[in-house]
């Protein structure tokens, strides 16, 4: 392959800025994660309420004589559910919270990398030194030909398949 006439290539600042992008995303994912799981006493509570079920249905099956016992059970399954469906609805409120900052904290980084990076050029190409073929420096229009090879280049590189 022959050199890819570079004349601007900021390698750090697009370190920088894949560095930047990888932390940023990781973080925000840890982010969501934590908001969004289950707190260990709703987990516990699952389990107590799975204990209960499974005790009034088999209360349940012993017949009429451990009705008391049984119904008994039940509510304490309702109450159960009832609180569960409380912190279920709360953890909900919370990913929905931490949903809405995250989307403003990619908003804003967002536009404070637009506004530093405006203008610069992260990769540059020299025309001049693209395919000079039978051309030679002092031919009229010189400049406009580089120009319209570098944008050719950019083209072919990019998108390689245009017809």
């Amino acid at each position: 392959f022959p050199p890819t006439p570079l004349t601007i290539l900021h390698t750090s600042d697009i370190l920088l800025l894949l560095t930047y992008g990888i932390l940023h995303e990781a973080l925000l994912r840890l982010y969501l994660h934590q908001k969004s799981k289950r707190t260990s006493h709703e987990r516990k509570l699952q389990i107590h309420l799975a204990t209960l079920r499974y005790e009034a249905a088999r209360k349940r099956a012993l017949g009429p004589s451990a009705f008391v016992e049984a119904s008994k059970l039940e509510r304490a399954v309702l109450a159960t559910e009832k609180e569960l469906g409380r912190l279920v609805e709360d953890r909900e409120a919370r990913t929905a919270k931490a949903g809405k900052v995250v989307k403003r904290l990619n908003l804003f980084s967002n536009v404070v990398i637009l506004l530093v990076y405006w203008g610069v050029a992260m990769l540059a190409v020299d025309g001049s030194r693209i395919g000079l073929g039978n051309e030679s420096n002092g031919e009229d229009g010189y400049l406009e030909k580089g120009i319209e090879r570098a944008n050719a280049f950019w083209a072919g590189l990019w998108f390689p398949m245009s017809y």
